[in-house]
């Protein structure tokens, strides 16, 4: 019931709303975390399935729900762990788990108002379809500020400390999403350079 008030909360009082999660600091509780993460996924997928195919942009047919699922939760969980490697450099005052807690709660617009639109989608047709881009833009940008809310409450910065901390969580994460795709693609190339050599060991061997 608690998670569900302050899900509301952040709506309409996202100050007060992250101002409680450091004060319950005493009495954290992970679960919230994976519930709203789960739900997340939930909307995704309803989403994908439920908007009005002429608004789409992506068709059920041809998604890759396992690739939109971390296209969604990967920003989010990275975003974070950057937001609170920053702080903790730049005196911040929220612990990691308050952290991620917080980014999570930023998403609920995106939970509450998805699916609603995804059915309004289906009583406009292409001539509204500018106004449901901008209902779709306006939910992500009250995410955004959620976000950005979120980082100067919980560290009591001011707001040039707000959006300074905020560029450079986004360069660290651009720059972490960077590092696992090298990392991945050596890991590739390394695995097809063994699986070569082991094809051409075969060979010189018979």
């Amino acid at each position: 019931m608690e998670a569900l008030r302050l899900s509301l909360m952040v709506l309409f009082h996202p100050a007060d709303s992250f101002r409680r999660i450091k004060s319950d600091r005493s009495r954290f509780d992970s679960k919230p975390i994976f519930v709203i993460l789960f739900l997340l996924i939930v909307v995704r997928v309803a989403y994908i399935y439920l908007c009005h195919f002429p608004l789409a942009l992506i068709q059920p047919r041809d998604t890759n729900i396992f690739l939109e699922i971390v296209k969604l939760i990967l920003p989010v969980v990275s975003w974070a762990v950057s937001c609170y490697a920053v702080t903790t450099i730049m005196d911040g005052g929220s612990l990691m788990r308050e952290t991620m807690t917080a980014s999570v709660y930023c998403m609920m617009p995106y939970i509450y108002f998805t699916i609603p639109l995804a059915v309004i989608s289906h009583v406009l047709g292409l001539s509204e379809l500018m106004l449901y881009r901008a209902l779709t833009a306006g939910i992500w940008i009250w995410v955004v500020l959620l976000f950005l809310i979120s980082i100067k409450v919980m560290n009591e910065y001011t707001v040039l400390q707000t959006i300074g901390v905020s560029l450079i969580t986004l360069v660290t994460l651009i720059l972490i999403w960077a590092a696992f795709l090298l990392l991945a693609t050596l890991t590739g190339q390394l695995i097809d350079f063994v699986r070569s050599l082991i094809i051409e060991l075969r060979f010189f061997l018979r």
